[in-house]
């Protein structure tokens, strides 16, 4: 639903400010050869302009490159990174049906999304004629491990992210109805949907469909890899499984469900939307975390993710031409975004210069527990701290008085 408001002449005057800083960052793309205007995602935010919604008083973002898969968030706990997701969800998707009440949502907050999708630029003001809802969104908040019962109302796209649900669209459902079709297209449907799955989780062997006899009903089984022998499986239900598991099946799943809806699409390369995601880092071990922006792209390699996290791992495994926004916040200026991607090369540094960066802006990344007694240790990987130790050990055997004593006198003849 759509409406204008009393200020309308107003907010025109706004969408006039904003399609002139637009048209500014889209001007030069008739000169873009065609090798990079095909690096384009099929959907993507361009920019963003949004008013007096959760903390955010006016901030403006323009120019973010149309080819970029991942945009992260950064900042610190309660600066407004999970506001800022939500005002982006809002002016995509509008606010029809969320239950927003008054005072989550102030009825002069604005939300202003510069997008392209395929080859239109487009507007859209969030509660206003000037809306153009998008279809191909996905957006989750901290809590996605649960999947709908099959019997309850579908989860609408802005429950999770608001907090107004905790279950998400059932892909399990949807991998058991596709096993009983006759099509050859639909059982090919569930095979393209459980090797996206696998894909995304490393150490998941199978899926399979299996009949319940007693309950006279199909069930998921789920076959684990055992560590590091890839041939010894644990064999779960999908409430048996970590954590980590069920949250990243029940998103990649959401995903795909809620894509596809988007013209029928069932071809997993050739799903295109936006997603967004709060807390990427949550449930995860650094190993997967690194590799999951990079798993996730190679499963939807024309959807663009936009996700914020406290960690620097997911970082490390960022495809080429990802984006970092810092999220600040302030008293006088409400929450501000500054781009830093451009400013601190990622693809160059390791994790404790990206935790001093400003990306996270660490004052240090010494342990509080040291020992100042005992000097720091500076090397790069846990091996070489293994082999220094094991030749200063052998140095110091080697050390006794008299081997002191002459390598000193050695020392002071070299210097005179």
């Amino acid at each position: 639903m759509t409406r204008e408001t009393s200020s309308g002449h107003k907010l025109k005057e706004e969408l006039f400010k904003y399609y002139d800083l637009y048209i500014e960052q889209i001007s030069g793309l008739g000169e873009i050869e065609n090798k990079e205007r095909n690096s384009f995602l099929p959907v993507a935010i361009c920019g963003f302009s949004i008013r007096k919604f959760q903390g955010i008083k006016n901030l403006t973002q323009i120019g973010l490159p149309l080819s970029s898969s991942w945009i992260f968030l950064t900042g610190e706990n309660g600066f407004g990174k999970t506001s800022l997701l939500r005002a982006i969800l809002l002016g995509l998707a509008g606010d029809e049906g969320t239950g927003l009440t008054s005072d989550e949502l102030d009825e002069n907050a604005r939300m202003v999304i510069h997008y392209k999708k395929n080859k239109d630029f487009r507007i859209s003001a969030h509660r206003s004629n000037y809306f153009e809802r998008l279809n191909a969104v996905a957006a989750y908040g901290s809590i996605r491990t649960r999947l709908e019962e099959y019997s309850s109302s579908k989860p609408k796209v802005t429950d999770s992210l608001f907090d107004k649900g905790t279950t998400l669209l059932n892909i399990e459902e949807k991998i058991k109805e596709l096993d009983g079709s006759k099509s050859p297209v639909l059982r090919n449907t569930k095979k393209e949907i459980i090797k996206a799955l696998k894909t995304v989780l490393p150490n998941l062997a199978s899926i399979e469909v299996v009949e319940n006899v007693n309950e006279s009903k199909k069930e998921l089984t789920y076959k684990e890899k055992s560590g590091n022998d890839t041939k010894t499986y644990r064999e779960v239900s999908f409430r048996e499984m970590a954590a980590s598991m069920r949250s990243i099946i029940a998103m990649v799943g959401d995903i795909y469900l809620r894509l596809s809806k988007e013209k029928d699409v069932k071809d997993f390369n050739k799903l295109s939307g936006i997603v967004l995601i709060d807390e990427l880092d949550l449930h995860l071990h650094p190993k997967w975390l690194k590799k999951l922006p990079g798993l996730l792209s190679e499963v939807f390699p024309k959807v663009q993710f936009i996700a914020s996290t406290h960690s620097p791992i997911p970082l490390l495994g960022a495809p080429k031409g990802s984006v970092v926004l810092n999220v600040t916040r302030s008293a006088e200026k409400g929450i501000q975004v500054q781009r830093l991607d451009d400013k601190v090369y990622m693809e160059h540094l390791l994790p404790n210069t990206i935790l001093t960066s400003p990306i996270f802006g660490m004052d240090d990344i010494i342990s509080e527990n040291r020992d100042k007694s005992v000097h720091i240790r500076y090397e790069d990987h846990y091996d070489d701290v293994k082999l220094n130790d094991v030749i200063r050990k052998k140095l110091d055997d080697y050390m006794n008085n008299e081997k002191e004593k002459e390598l000193l006198n050695l020392i002071k003849k070299k210097n005179g």
